[in-house]
């Protein structure tokens, strides 16, 4: 799991892509947020290891994802 943020569309894009492939099927359990972050919950598997996983996503000036 990652442990420092990563920017921009593509890199985002692939680790969330990676994380779904790992872990998957990932199931959200919570989504908290305001007007600069989001929080999604969710729980996945690996073999027999069950994971508990937060991803955050920040919201830039522009209300975009950054």
């Amino acid at each position: 799991m990652l442990t420092k943020p990563v920017t921009g569309v593509s890199q985002v894009l692939n680790v969330i892509g990676h994380a779904a492939r790992i872990a998957g099927p990932v199931q959200y359990t919570l989504e908290v947020g305001d007007s600069k972050q989001t929080v999604l919950l969710w729980k996945g598997q690996i073999r027999s290891f069950t994971l508990d996983a937060a991803t955050i996503l920040v919201d830039g000036e522009n209300g975009l994802i950054r």
